[in-house]
């Protein structure tokens, strides 16, 4: 209260408690426990005391049960997430951020993360719920529609398809893929029908007219060669 009062001359200096170094007060951060209101230990000294005590097994896990406590509650939540907004609207941390995801320990660290197994599950999961909220497929439709409406856009997109199925693994996995999708009875008969209802459209009618005569001696040929090999 004297302090408060300006009853209480602050030194411009003071000795620490701890490494005994006499240093300007600004090197002491402020307390109630004493009259004028500033720490025994200086700044460095209990910086190193606080990771000392930081660095205890125990107090480390106990830290970590209490943070998760701490941010499940809803009005924390709420608090977390606007500021993390703000603070990644910052222009200064909007161009930290773009020179870090340009580095290649981040685009290592993120490759090994994608490749694990709870990610990869932790995905899939939070995209099925992400489309399953409304207007959310309407809205990435029209993003995409109007981003492959450019020129470029869609020729980049068929050059990088056409380098991606051409990958042996890629190959691999759509081949094991749609071996197993179509051993299931369902899908068979789905095909079934499907292939049903396809060759009965006009246009496929014609444009199968128009290979066959375009191909009429291979074809028969062919015909001619499948007959004497079962007959």
């Amino acid at each position: 209260m004297e302090r408060l009062q300006g009853l209480v001359d602050i030194p411009e200096k003071k000795e620490c408690t701890k490494c005994h170094r006499v240093l300007p007060i600004s090197y002491f951060t402020k307390t109630l426990r004493n009259r004028i209101g500033k720490a025994p230990a200086c700044k460095d000294c209990a910086s190193k005391r606080f990771r000392e005590y930081r660095s205890n097994p125990e107090v480390k896990e106990h830290l970590n049960e209490y943070r998760k406590e701490f941010v499940k509650k809803p009005e924390q939540k709420k608090r977390l997430s606007e500021y993390t907004k703000k603070y990644r609207a910052r222009p200064e941390v909007k161009a930290k951020d773009k020179e870090n995801r340009q580095s290649p320990e981040f685009k290592e660290k993120l490759k090994e993360y994608l490749q694990r197994p709870e990610t990869k599950e932790l995905r899939k999961g939070y995209r099925k719920n992400y489309l399953a909220k409304p207007g959310v497929k309407d809205n990435i439709k029209k993003y995409m529609d109007a981003y492959y409406s450019i020129p470029e856009n869609l020729k980049k997109r068929k050059e990088y398809l056409k380098e991606y199925v051409s990958r042996p693994e890629v190959k691999e996995r759509s081949k094991q893929y749609i071996k197993e999708y179509y051993s299931k009875p369902e899908n068979i008969e789905h095909r079934k029908e499907y292939l049903k209802k396809y060759k009965q459209r006009p246009d496929v009618k014609e444009k199968n007219r128009q290979y066959y005569l375009e191909n009429k001696e291979k074809i028969n040929k062919r015909k001619r060669e499948n007959y004497k090999r079962n007959k």
